[in-house]
């Protein structure tokens, strides 16, 4: 093709991006406010400045200080207006409809015309197919609003202002961005920092560094109490190596690359090929006259995170350093990864308009990207029940059909970049793309993609469990629940520490959850106690022991939890119906029973004869 036959592929109305955005925030985040997830840690404190009754008696609830300061205060004041749940359901698609039209911004900076085409490439592969997943379990989004969702918003945001100029805006929504989570708080300095190092080509201290990072830097001064709640007050060393061990064996889908080192091959495939179909020495040197283009912006943000990913693996790879680890540097791989499918896709959307013809991309380019997306793909068909490493639609089996349509925007890259290797390649992809009217509706068609892929995302309505409708029907506990949140306030139960959410929706106490770990040190090892009597064990760790916490609890023998229900307070235990039930003989410690479980009620005063006995492990 030649610049002569070009076409313009940018219908790109805003009612049509808008439309779009819409359709995949619903696909994400019409969860009605679901809770079910790590989101009801994050409610409990807001929730509890508003109705003291809510978990009385609860060790986590009323010892641990909460980690997201004004996220806290913003939920206390949304549920003492009391509309929490439907802020969380209508906030949840606002935050992921405008992230998607952060990034259609972005696009249009760089290339106009095409910018269109190439969003709805992002937005099918990386928002719908990956679900904004990246290596160490990080991502944008979930079917839940937590600070996270909001501090990426903030952040992207930042970056699209950095790339326009706007230096104080960046560090005013940089700021705002660490305000509601620390962790980009920390990360957007060496983030920032090494973009601004690499614009201003060896101008460091200017006004812009200034402007770019005094809000932040307030924000940090603020929040330093904050972060200190991470370090242990008056412990042992050995307790503090004790303490970090516990921090590491209960979070290793986050901090420890060993664990999660698989996820890697397809992230380092979508940087390989979106390097190699764009990378050229010409993006980082000024046209003349002009000092800064969006492009050269947009570069050296891509150019920051890789290294700041790279030297944060490094660290936690070859050797290992706590302090990096804790960093958490892979909170910033979903913004490389977007990054990189956005390149591909703006390299396919100029070949598909005409703007870019095969022979601006080399063979040797072609044939590295192509190997990129083969690693991609490749990846995808031998893991494709894994939502950690990429998305599949829930409830539907992986038939050939059904792969085949998820995957086709990988595979309509991959064949593309085959093409560009081959020396008759451009007469292949001529026959397809031949046609100007082919050109102008090729981007509409994206619609009915997007609405079929949305579709499979989407849980059917009878299956939310949420905020704003209660129980659903199918939920083998929700008679359970309602019995345990009728029981007077101040009860304290003692569950499965698997049983995450039970607290949330009971609005009572419980011993201990896994997933409820704190963040000051000598607080996790009060916490780990508790574990690790709920489990009947003498240690716990490891990925091995993390997935059979609920089994230990339900297999430790039914004496032993009348201890720990005894040691610390609880009223009543949950157990699964059958498994070690108490003899007919004793029908009264029976409080509660339907077909799945058994709730028994501790006796009062509580039996000492047998706390000599040893925990099994």
């Amino acid at each position: 093709m030649s610049e002569a036959t070009s076409v313009d592929v940018s219908p790109s109305p805003s009612w049509l991006v808008g439309c779009i955005s819409l359709i995949v925030g619903v696909s994400f985040g019409l969860s009605f406010g679901d809770a079910g997830s790590n989101q009801n840690i994050y409610l409990l404190s807001g929730m509890r400045k508003v109705d003291p009754t809510l978990w009385r008696g609860d060790w986590f609830v009323e010892q641990v200080p909460p980690y997201h300061v004004v996220f806290n205060w913003l939920v206390a004041w949304l549920h003492g207006m009391g509309i929490l749940p439907v802020t969380l359901a209508v906030g949840n698609v606002v935050v992921v409809a405008t992230t998607l039209g952060i990034v259609y911004a972005a696009l249009r900076l760089v290339e106009r015309r095409l910018a269109f085409l190439a969003w709805c490439g992002v937005v099918l592969i990386f928002f719908l197919l990956y679900q904004s997943l990246s290596v160490g379990y990080s991502y944008f989004f979930s079917r839940s609003l937590q600070p996270s969702s909001l501090s990426i918003l903030l952040f992207l945001w930042g970056m699209y202002a950095y790339i326009r100029g706007w230096w104080g805006w960046t560090g005013l929504l940089w700021a705002g961005a660490g305000a509601f989570h620390a962790n980009y708080l920390i990360l957007g300095f060496p983030f920032f920092g090494l973009a601004h190092l690499v614009n201003m080509r060896g101008r460091i201290f200017d006004r812009n560094l200034l402007r770019l990072f005094l809000p932040p830097l307030v924000v940090l001064a603020a929040f330093v109490p904050v972060i200190l709640q991470t370090v242990g007050t008056g412990l042992l060393p050995d307790q503090e190596r004790e303490a970090e061990k516990i921090f590491f064996n209960f979070n290793f889908f986050h901090y420890l690359p060993s664990y999660y080192a698989i996820s890697f091959i397809p992230f380092l495939g979508w940087i390989v090929a979106g390097v190699a179909l764009n990378w050229s020495p010409r993006l980082i040197v000024p046209q003349a006259g002009e000092r800064f283009s969006p492009t050269r912006g947009l570069l050296a943000l891509y150019v920051a995170g890789l290294v700041v990913i790279t030297v944060g693996t490094l660290l936690t790879t070859l050797v290992f350093l706590p302090v990096v680890a804790r960093l958490f540097v892979w909170r910033l791989a979903p913004i490389v990864l977007l990054m990189s499918q956005g390149m591909v896709a703006l390299w396919l959307a100029r070949l598909v308009s005409g703007t870019k013809d095969f022979s601006d991309t080399s063979w040797r380019a072609a044939l590295l990207a192509t190997l990129g997306l083969l690693m991609v793909l490749g990846f995808a068909l031998v893991w494709p029940p894994d939502p950690v490493y990429w998305y599949w639609p829930q409830g539907h089996e992986p038939t050939p059909l059904l792969l085949t349509l998820v995957l086709l925007p990988i595979l309509a890259l991959t064949f593309s970049s085959v093409l560009a290797v081959l020396p008759w390649g451009e007469r292949c992809f001529t026959l397809f793309f031949s046609s100007r009217a082919m050109c102008r509706i090729l981007p509409w068609l994206f619609l009915p993609a997007l609405l079929i892929v949305s579709g499979l995302r989407l849980d059917p309505w009878h299956d939310k469990f949420d905020m704003v409708n209660g129980f659903y029907e199918r939920r083998k506990d929700r008679q359970l629940l309602a019995w345990a949140a009728s029981t007077p306030v101040g009860t304290r139960f003692l569950v499965s520490p698997g049983r995450t959410d039970f607290r949330f929706w009971t609005g009572r106490a419980v011993v201990v959850d896994w997933q409820s770990v704190p963040h000051r040190a000598e607080q996790r090892l009060a916490w780990y106690r508790h574990l690790l009597a709920v489990t009947n064990r003498a240690h716990l760790g490891g990925a091995e022991d993390f997935a059979l916490l609920g089994a230990y609890y339900y297999n430790a023998p039914l004496w032993r939890m009348r201890e720990v229900a005894c040691l610390y307070g609880a009223d009543y235990i949950v157990r699964s119906h059958g498994q070690n039930a108490l003899p007919e003989a004793e029908p009264k410690a029976i409080a509660y029973r339907d077909p799945n479980f058994l709730v028994y009620r501790v006796a009062q005063p509580c039996p000492r004869a047998e706390w000599g006995r040893q925990p099994d492990g």
